[in-house]
Protein backbone atom coordinates (compact mmCIF):
# COMPACT_ATOMS: atom_id res chain seq x y z
CA UNK A 1 0.00 0.00 0.00
CA UNK A 2 1.27 3.51 -0.82
CA UNK A 3 0.42 7.04 0.23
CA UNK A 4 -0.45 9.07 -2.31
CA UNK A 5 -0.61 13.07 -2.67
CA UNK A 6 -2.17 14.66 -5.38
CA UNK A 7 -1.45 18.18 -6.59
CA UNK A 8 -3.90 19.31 -9.53
CA UNK A 9 -2.63 22.62 -11.30
CA UNK A 10 -5.63 25.00 -12.74
CA UNK A 11 -6.34 28.55 -13.86
CA UNK A 12 -6.32 31.22 -11.02
CA UNK A 13 -9.92 32.21 -11.82
CA UNK A 14 -11.28 28.41 -11.47
CA UNK A 15 -9.37 27.72 -7.87
CA UNK A 16 -10.95 25.63 -5.85
CA UNK A 17 -10.87 26.51 -1.84
CA UNK A 18 -9.24 23.00 -0.17
CA UNK A 19 -9.17 22.48 3.34
CA UNK A 20 -7.45 19.10 4.99
CA UNK A 21 -10.68 17.73 6.65
CA UNK A 22 -12.72 17.42 3.40
CA UNK A 23 -12.65 15.16 0.38
CA UNK A 24 -12.87 16.39 -3.44
CA UNK A 25 -13.08 15.13 -6.59
CA UNK A 26 -10.45 16.37 -9.19
CA UNK A 27 -10.73 19.31 -10.92
CA UNK A 28 -10.20 19.86 -14.40
CA UNK A 29 -9.82 23.09 -16.52
CA UNK A 30 -9.64 23.63 -20.11
CA UNK A 31 -7.36 26.12 -20.48
CA UNK A 32 -5.28 26.83 -23.77
CA UNK A 33 -1.13 26.36 -22.99
CA UNK A 34 -0.51 29.66 -24.15
CA UNK A 35 -2.64 31.36 -21.56
CA UNK A 36 -1.10 29.36 -18.91
CA UNK A 37 -1.10 31.39 -15.71
CA UNK A 38 -1.22 28.25 -13.26
CA UNK A 39 -1.37 24.64 -13.11
CA UNK A 40 -2.76 21.98 -10.88
CA UNK A 41 -0.33 19.27 -10.42
CA UNK A 42 -0.91 16.47 -8.34
CA UNK A 43 1.86 13.37 -7.02
CA UNK A 44 1.84 10.27 -4.85
CA UNK A 45 4.25 10.74 -1.83
CA UNK A 46 5.82 7.75 -0.50
CA UNK A 47 7.52 6.96 2.91
CA UNK A 48 10.10 5.09 1.03
CA UNK A 49 12.23 2.26 2.23
CA UNK A 50 15.36 1.93 4.00
CA UNK A 51 18.10 0.92 2.69
CA UNK A 52 20.82 -1.97 4.06
CA UNK A 53 24.02 -0.38 5.65
CA UNK A 54 26.18 -3.59 4.36
CA UNK A 55 24.95 -2.32 0.53
CA UNK A 56 25.78 1.49 0.97
CA UNK A 57 28.57 1.76 -1.42
CA UNK A 58 27.48 2.45 -5.03
CA UNK A 59 23.98 1.35 -4.08
CA UNK A 60 20.70 3.81 -4.59
CA UNK A 61 17.58 4.35 -2.49
CA UNK A 62 15.80 3.56 -5.49
CA UNK A 63 17.46 -0.07 -5.56
CA UNK A 64 15.08 -3.57 -4.46
CA UNK A 65 15.24 -4.68 -0.73
CA UNK A 66 13.81 -6.46 1.30
CA UNK A 67 11.61 -4.81 3.69
CA UNK A 68 9.92 -4.28 6.88
CA UNK A 69 6.81 -2.16 7.84
CA UNK A 70 7.22 1.62 9.47
CA UNK A 71 4.94 1.82 12.89
CA UNK A 72 2.26 4.82 12.74
CA UNK A 73 4.65 7.13 13.85
CA UNK A 74 7.52 6.38 11.44
CA UNK A 75 4.74 7.30 8.65
CA UNK A 76 2.88 9.82 10.10
CA UNK A 77 2.97 13.06 8.24
CA UNK A 78 1.46 16.18 10.62
CA UNK A 79 -1.56 18.26 9.11
CA UNK A 80 0.03 21.75 7.87
CA UNK A 81 3.60 20.53 7.56
CA UNK A 82 3.62 19.33 3.69
CA UNK A 83 5.63 22.35 2.26
CA UNK A 84 6.62 21.42 -1.71
CA UNK A 85 9.21 23.23 -3.85
CA UNK A 86 10.02 23.89 -7.42
CA UNK A 87 13.55 23.71 -8.83
CA UNK A 88 14.96 23.76 -12.09
CA UNK A 89 17.57 20.79 -12.65
CA UNK A 90 20.85 22.42 -11.61
CA UNK A 91 19.50 22.91 -7.76
CA UNK A 92 17.95 26.57 -8.32
CA UNK A 93 14.97 27.72 -6.35
CA UNK A 94 12.17 28.68 -9.06
CA UNK A 95 8.18 28.38 -7.10
CA UNK A 96 6.66 27.33 -3.94
CA UNK A 97 3.75 25.42 -4.75
CA UNK A 98 0.73 27.21 -3.06
CA UNK A 99 -2.62 26.46 -1.28
CA UNK A 100 -1.67 22.50 -0.56
CA UNK A 101 -4.19 21.29 0.29
CA UNK A 102 -5.90 16.95 1.49
CA UNK A 103 -7.97 15.73 -1.22
CA UNK A 104 -9.43 12.64 0.38
CA UNK A 105 -8.84 8.69 1.02
CA UNK A 106 -9.60 6.18 -2.01
CA UNK A 107 -10.86 3.76 -0.04
CA UNK A 108 -10.60 0.66 -3.25
CA UNK A 109 -6.42 1.36 -3.28
CA UNK A 110 -5.78 2.86 0.02
CA UNK A 111 -4.26 6.52 -1.48
CA UNK A 112 -4.54 9.87 0.33
CA UNK A 113 -4.75 12.75 -2.37
CA UNK A 114 -3.36 16.03 -2.15
CA UNK A 115 -3.39 19.29 -4.16
CA UNK A 116 -1.81 22.07 -4.48
CA UNK A 117 -1.08 24.96 -7.45
CA UNK A 118 1.78 26.24 -9.64
CA UNK A 119 1.51 30.10 -10.13
CA UNK A 120 3.30 31.92 -12.59
CA UNK A 121 2.60 35.15 -11.07
CA UNK A 122 4.60 34.87 -8.25
CA UNK A 123 7.71 33.29 -9.07
CA UNK A 124 10.98 33.34 -10.35
CA UNK A 125 10.21 34.74 -14.02
CA UNK A 126 12.97 32.26 -15.21
CA UNK A 127 10.20 29.18 -14.81
CA UNK A 128 8.12 28.31 -17.73
CA UNK A 129 5.15 26.20 -16.60
CA UNK A 130 4.68 25.00 -20.58
CA UNK A 131 4.96 22.11 -21.96
CA UNK A 132 8.47 20.56 -21.93
CA UNK A 133 9.99 22.58 -19.03
CA UNK A 134 11.96 20.69 -16.89
CA UNK A 135 11.86 21.05 -12.92
CA UNK A 136 12.62 19.07 -9.60
CA UNK A 137 9.68 19.21 -7.09
CA UNK A 138 11.23 18.77 -3.20
CA UNK A 139 9.20 17.80 -0.54
CA UNK A 140 9.79 18.88 2.85
CA UNK A 141 7.26 16.75 6.07
CA UNK A 142 7.40 17.21 9.26
CA UNK A 143 10.07 19.94 8.81
CA UNK A 144 8.99 22.57 11.08
CA UNK A 145 9.32 26.93 10.49
CA UNK A 146 11.12 27.24 6.89
CA UNK A 147 12.53 30.23 7.22
CA UNK A 148 13.08 32.74 4.00
CA UNK A 149 16.22 33.77 2.89
CA UNK A 150 17.38 35.97 0.53
CA UNK A 151 13.87 35.60 -0.82
CA UNK A 152 14.32 31.94 -0.74
CA UNK A 153 13.44 28.93 1.60
CA UNK A 154 16.68 27.97 4.09
CA UNK A 155 16.00 24.40 2.95
CA UNK A 156 19.83 23.56 3.03
CA UNK A 157 20.54 24.66 6.56
CA UNK A 158 16.75 23.19 7.27
CA UNK A 159 17.26 21.27 10.80
CA UNK A 160 15.58 19.55 13.66
CA UNK A 161 15.61 19.05 17.03
CA UNK A 162 15.54 15.48 18.32
CA UNK A 163 13.36 14.53 21.18
CA UNK A 164 14.10 11.26 22.26
CA UNK A 165 10.67 10.18 23.67
CA UNK A 166 9.20 11.09 20.42
CA UNK A 167 7.82 8.13 19.03
CA UNK A 168 5.47 7.69 22.00
CA UNK A 169 3.90 11.47 21.24
CA UNK A 170 0.61 11.60 19.31
CA UNK A 171 1.56 15.14 18.45
CA UNK A 172 5.51 14.58 16.51
CA UNK A 173 7.18 13.53 13.39
CA UNK A 174 9.82 12.50 11.73
CA UNK A 175 11.56 14.91 9.23
CA UNK A 176 11.16 13.91 5.72
CA UNK A 177 12.41 15.00 2.39
CA UNK A 178 11.98 13.70 -1.35
CA UNK A 179 12.49 14.53 -4.58
CA UNK A 180 11.70 13.88 -8.28
CA UNK A 181 12.13 15.56 -11.62
CA UNK A 182 9.57 16.33 -13.64
CA UNK A 183 8.87 17.46 -17.20
CA UNK A 184 5.60 19.91 -17.73
CA UNK A 185 2.45 19.23 -19.92
CA UNK A 186 0.82 22.23 -21.66
CA UNK A 187 -2.32 21.24 -20.04
CA UNK A 188 -3.43 22.99 -17.35
CA UNK A 189 -3.41 19.81 -14.62
CA UNK A 190 -1.03 16.82 -14.20
CA UNK A 191 -0.49 14.29 -12.53
CA UNK A 192 3.33 13.91 -12.20
CA UNK A 193 3.41 10.60 -10.28
CA UNK A 194 4.84 9.65 -7.00
CA UNK A 195 7.92 11.16 -4.98
CA UNK A 196 9.73 9.06 -2.16
CA UNK A 197 10.39 10.18 1.41
CA UNK A 198 13.33 9.77 3.48
CA UNK A 199 13.21 9.93 7.08
CA UNK A 200 15.67 11.82 9.04
CA UNK A 201 16.56 9.87 11.77
CA UNK A 202 17.81 6.61 11.94
CA UNK A 203 16.10 3.80 14.22
CA UNK A 204 17.86 1.66 16.53
CA UNK A 205 16.39 -1.10 18.51
CA UNK A 206 17.74 -4.11 20.63
CA UNK A 207 16.29 -7.16 22.08
CA UNK A 208 16.48 -10.74 23.07
CA UNK A 209 16.07 -13.69 21.20
CA UNK A 210 12.54 -15.13 21.77
CA UNK A 211 14.93 -18.35 22.74
CA UNK A 212 16.26 -16.69 25.64
CA UNK A 213 14.00 -14.23 26.77
CA UNK A 214 13.06 -16.42 29.87
CA UNK A 215 16.87 -17.01 31.30
CA UNK A 216 17.42 -13.25 30.91
CA UNK A 217 16.32 -9.66 30.81
CA UNK A 218 17.54 -5.83 29.18
CA UNK A 219 17.61 -3.51 32.31
CA UNK A 220 19.11 -0.44 30.36
CA UNK A 221 20.80 0.29 27.25
CA UNK A 222 22.68 3.38 26.05
CA UNK A 223 23.89 5.34 22.99
CA UNK A 224 27.81 5.98 23.99
CA UNK A 225 26.97 9.40 21.47
CA UNK A 226 24.57 11.03 19.97
CA UNK A 227 23.23 14.55 18.30
CA UNK A 228 20.29 16.68 19.98
CA UNK A 229 19.99 17.84 16.11
CA UNK A 230 20.07 16.60 12.88
CA UNK A 231 19.80 18.17 8.87
CA UNK A 232 16.28 17.46 7.24
CA UNK A 233 17.91 16.91 4.13
CA UNK A 234 20.46 14.59 3.36
CA UNK A 235 23.02 15.55 0.52
CA UNK A 236 22.50 16.40 -2.90
CA UNK A 237 19.03 17.31 -1.72
CA UNK A 238 18.04 19.79 -5.12
CA UNK A 239 19.89 17.69 -7.95
CA UNK A 240 18.65 14.22 -7.29
CA UNK A 241 15.63 12.39 -6.96
CA UNK A 242 14.97 10.07 -4.12
CA UNK A 243 15.32 6.67 -5.99
CA UNK A 244 18.51 8.03 -7.63
CA UNK A 245 20.26 9.10 -4.66
CA UNK A 246 23.66 7.59 -3.82
CA UNK A 247 23.79 6.08 -0.13
CA UNK A 248 27.15 7.65 0.08
CA UNK A 249 25.75 10.73 -0.66
CA UNK A 250 23.02 10.91 1.29
CA UNK A 251 24.94 11.28 4.36
CA UNK A 252 24.96 14.17 5.74
CA UNK A 253 25.85 14.39 9.63
CA UNK A 254 25.07 17.98 11.69
CA UNK A 255 28.69 17.64 13.66
CA UNK A 256 28.18 20.45 15.86
CA UNK A 257 29.84 20.23 19.16
CA UNK A 258 27.66 21.86 21.20
CA UNK A 259 24.60 19.24 19.58
CA UNK A 260 26.79 16.51 21.05
CA UNK A 261 24.96 14.52 23.99
CA UNK A 262 26.84 11.15 25.28
CA UNK A 263 25.28 7.95 27.29
CA UNK A 264 21.47 8.59 25.77
CA UNK A 265 19.44 6.23 27.18
CA UNK A 266 17.18 3.91 24.49
CA UNK A 267 13.97 3.34 25.23
CA UNK A 268 11.95 0.28 26.96
CA UNK A 269 9.07 -0.21 24.40
CA UNK A 270 7.40 -3.99 24.69
CA UNK A 271 10.15 -6.44 24.76
CA UNK A 272 13.17 -4.11 23.64
CA UNK A 273 14.86 -1.29 23.85
CA UNK A 274 14.63 1.47 20.87
CA UNK A 275 16.05 5.19 20.15
CA UNK A 276 15.26 7.36 16.84
CA UNK A 277 18.76 9.29 15.67
CA UNK A 278 20.16 11.66 13.41
CA UNK A 279 23.19 10.41 11.51
CA UNK A 280 26.07 9.80 12.73
CA UNK A 281 29.83 9.39 11.16
CA UNK A 282 30.73 6.09 13.14
CA UNK A 283 34.07 6.05 10.90
CA UNK A 284 35.13 8.91 13.53
CA UNK A 285 33.34 8.29 16.65
CA UNK A 286 32.68 4.48 16.76
CA UNK A 287 29.55 4.77 18.54
CA UNK A 288 28.73 1.77 20.66
CA UNK A 289 25.20 0.82 22.58
CA UNK A 290 26.36 -0.57 26.21
CA UNK A 291 24.03 -2.82 27.70
CA UNK A 292 23.34 -4.10 31.55
CA UNK A 293 21.61 -7.26 31.71
CA UNK A 294 20.20 -9.35 34.54
CA UNK A 295 20.96 -12.92 34.55
CA UNK A 296 17.21 -14.74 36.31
CA UNK A 297 18.75 -17.92 36.23
CA UNK A 298 21.93 -16.96 38.70
CA UNK A 299 20.72 -15.21 41.58
CA UNK A 300 19.48 -11.86 39.17
CA UNK A 301 22.85 -11.36 38.34
CA UNK A 302 23.76 -8.25 36.70
CA UNK A 303 26.15 -8.28 33.73
CA UNK A 304 27.60 -5.00 32.15
CA UNK A 305 28.37 -4.96 28.20
CA UNK A 306 30.15 -1.47 27.56
CA UNK A 307 33.74 -0.09 26.16
CA UNK A 308 35.10 -3.16 24.00
CA UNK A 309 32.03 -5.53 25.12
CA UNK A 310 29.60 -2.97 23.90
CA UNK A 311 27.29 -4.05 21.08
CA UNK A 312 28.54 -2.26 17.99
CA UNK A 313 27.70 -0.13 14.52
CA UNK A 314 29.80 -3.24 12.83
CA UNK A 315 28.94 -6.65 10.69
CA UNK A 316 28.84 -9.52 13.09
CA UNK A 317 30.51 -12.82 12.08
CA UNK A 318 28.14 -15.98 11.54
CA UNK A 319 29.33 -16.41 15.33
CA UNK A 320 27.29 -14.05 16.82
CA UNK A 321 31.11 -12.39 17.74
CA UNK A 322 32.80 -9.25 16.10
CA UNK A 323 35.68 -10.12 14.22
CA UNK A 324 39.54 -9.40 15.51
CA UNK A 325 39.22 -6.02 13.59
CA UNK A 326 36.06 -5.01 13.23
CA UNK A 327 34.73 -1.68 10.63
CA UNK A 328 32.43 0.08 11.84
CA UNK A 329 29.28 1.44 9.81
CA UNK A 330 28.12 5.01 10.13
CA UNK A 331 24.41 5.51 11.45
CA UNK A 332 22.38 6.73 8.32
CA UNK A 333 19.18 8.19 7.64
CA UNK A 334 16.25 5.91 6.88
CA UNK A 335 18.19 2.98 8.35
CA UNK A 336 16.20 0.29 10.80
CA UNK A 337 19.40 -1.09 13.29
CA UNK A 338 18.37 -4.04 14.55
CA UNK A 339 20.39 -6.15 16.74
CA UNK A 340 18.75 -9.66 18.47
CA UNK A 341 20.60 -11.12 21.17
CA UNK A 342 20.57 -14.94 20.78
CA UNK A 343 23.50 -15.79 23.34
CA UNK A 344 24.18 -14.24 27.05
CA UNK A 345 27.30 -14.65 29.38
CA UNK A 346 29.56 -13.17 31.96
CA UNK A 347 31.87 -11.98 29.23
CA UNK A 348 30.31 -11.42 26.23
CA UNK A 349 27.17 -11.65 24.20
CA UNK A 350 25.84 -13.24 20.56
CA UNK A 351 24.50 -10.83 17.94
CA UNK A 352 22.96 -10.55 15.24
CA UNK A 353 23.22 -7.39 12.79
CA UNK A 354 19.92 -7.04 11.02
CA UNK A 355 19.72 -3.77 9.07
CA UNK A 356 16.29 -3.86 6.60
CA UNK A 357 14.96 -1.31 5.14
CA UNK A 358 11.31 0.48 5.17
CA UNK A 359 8.46 -0.80 2.60
CA UNK A 360 6.54 1.92 1.21
CA UNK A 361 3.48 2.04 3.37
CA UNK A 362 0.20 4.06 4.14
CA UNK A 363 -0.49 6.48 5.90
CA UNK A 364 -3.39 5.23 8.53
CA UNK A 365 -7.21 6.98 8.02
CA UNK A 366 -6.94 10.05 9.78
CA UNK A 367 -3.86 11.12 8.17
CA UNK A 368 -1.97 13.81 10.03
CA UNK A 369 -3.50 13.83 13.54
Amino acid sequence: MKIKLTYWVAAILLLVQFQTSCIYDKEYVDTEEESLTSKYISFSVNVAQQAAATRADGYTWGDDYPSVLGTDFENRILTGSLNVYAFDVNGNYLATVQNISYGGLQQDEGIYEFFGVLQNETINPDLSIGAGTELMLVVAANCGTITIKDGEPDLEGLTFVNEWDAFISQKSSIPMWGAKKITLTGDANQDVGEIDLLRALAKVEILLDNGIKDKYEITSAQITKSYTTGYCFPGNWNITPTPSLLHENSFREYGKPEAIVNNVNLFPVSSSYMIYMPEIDNQKDDVRINITIKDKTNNNAIYEFSGDRAVRFATYENTGLLPDNPVPFNVVRNHYYRYILTGVGPADIKVICDVRPYAEVNLRPGFGL
